[in-house]
This record gives structure tokens, sequence and C-alpha cells, in this order.
């Protein structure tokens, strides 16, 4: 990583593993030690849970070279959201025009297929972060690129899991076991807070959303025009014809 901000270039790190896993404590540690390298201090402002403060983080013009954390970056790392949501297409045309900021981004989700094609051809490294029974931090290090795209292509489009042979037969360029990491460069009590606020604001998020849906679905049955309820709810006129043909194949 070092090696190539000294060319130049920004890193980008995927880490995935099941809820419990560490892989919060991984990216704590790996993120600090970027800092540590770039002679900068790892604090909260290197951390978001959310796709919008992410984004803002990327555009921020104080912090060249830090590492930048994506907690829970299944909201607004998929394949459908980088290429139909707003933000999404904001968050791939950031990764690929803020390169010259040389950021080391740390992207957390739980199954590496559930993100975009496009993250995974930019990836640097992809980490399997594993428990033995009840013990956490074992992990299995992919830097092969050839390796992340087969991994990726096998749980996405054939449905192949961790103890699939053809998995199994991928082996990591390195694997072992980490240190917990967490509360060594973040409060453990802010964490905490900081992430129940930003996920309080996706389900609020989310249920706006919801309540926007069911409101454009009653005006459209009710008479009005996908256009006009495009117009008068301010959704995307796409967005109001795949919520009725989905209400459709339900009802």
């Amino acid at each position: 990583m070092k090696l190539k901000k000294s060319h130049n270039y920004h890193n980008l790190l995927i880490i995935c593993g099941k809820v419990g896993a560490g892989k919060s404590a991984l990216a704590e540690g790996l993120a600090a030690l970027d800092a540590n390298m770039s002679n900068q201090t790892l604090t909260f402002d290197n951390i978001a849970w959310r796709i919008q403060p992410f984004i803002e983080k990327m555009d921020d013009s104080d912090n060249i070279g830090a590492p930048l954390i994506f907690d829970e970056s299944i909201m607004g790392a998929t394949g459908r959201s980088m290429g139909t949501t707003s933000l999404g297409i904001k968050l791939r045309i950031g990764l690929i025009t803020r390169r010259w900021k040389l950021h080391t981004y740390v992207l957390l989700v739980d199954e590496i297929n559930e993100l975009s094609d496009k993250l995974i051809r930019m990836c640097d490294v992809f980490i399997n972060v594993r428990t033995m029974g009840i013990k956490r931090g074992y992990f299995d290090c992919y830097t092969n690129k050839s390796k992340i795209e087969f991994l990726f292509n096998a749980f996405k489009q054939h449905k192949k899991t961790w103890n699939s042979k053809v998995v199994r037969n991928i082996k990591p360029d390195c694997k072992g076991k980490f240190p917990d990491y967490s509360g060594m460069f973040f409060n453990k009590k802010e964490y905490s807070e900081m992430k129940d606020k930003e996920t309080k604001q996706m389900e609020d998020n989310g249920n706006n959303k919801e309540r926007k849906k069911t409101q454009v679905i009653v005006d459209v049955m009710g008479g009005m025009t996908q256009a006009d309820a495009s117009k008068k709810h301010s959704v995307p006129l796409g967005t109001v014809a795949r919520w009725m043909s989905e209400f459709k194949a339900h009802a």
C-alpha cells in the first residue's frame, strides 16, 4: 500500500465476513497502520457508515493520503446502487476521479458478492475474516487480482460458498490471525454511539422511502398517471414504473 502511494496510486481493500467475525476490528488496525505510514492519526473523520458521509469524506480537501473506512458498505456499494442511484454513481465517479488524493479505501461487507463488479476490478486486497468456533480474528488474504475476480464470480454468478470445492482450491496469498484492534484507535463508546446514530438515520431514510413508495402506488392505482406521480412525489419515472411492476407482480 505504501509502495503504491509512493507511485501516486490509491488503494482499495475489501474486508468481508459474518457479523461478529471481527471485520471492524481488523479495519481499525489496518487503517491506523495506513494513517501512520502517511504521518497521520486515525480519527472518526476516517470512518463512515452511510454512503453520503463517505462521499463527503472523499471530497474533503484536507485529508490527502488518509485511509477512509466505509463500514456497512452494502448501503450504497452494490452493483445496482452504483449503477442506478445518484449517490451510487457519485461513489463510482469519486473512486475513479479522486485517485490523485491517494486514499486507502477500506470497505466492509458481509459477503463479497453483494458488491459491485466495478469495485472488484479495482480491488487491491480482499480479506475474508472468519471464526473458528467462538474464536475470532482468523483471516484469508488475497492480493492476486485473478483470484479475487474468480472468487467474486464463483459467489455471484455460480452461487458457490466457502465450502465449495472450487473455492477451496483457490488458496489465499497469506492467512493467519490478527489481534483484537477494536478500541485501540477509536473510543469504543463513541464508536458505538456514532454507529447507532448513522444506522438509525439509514432506517429513517428507508422508512421515508417506503412511505413514498406506498403513496406513489396508491396514487397510480387511484387513476393518476405514472408521469404525474413521478412529478408529484419527486421520484424518477423509471423508479415509479419499477415500483408499479413489482406491486402488480405480487398483487
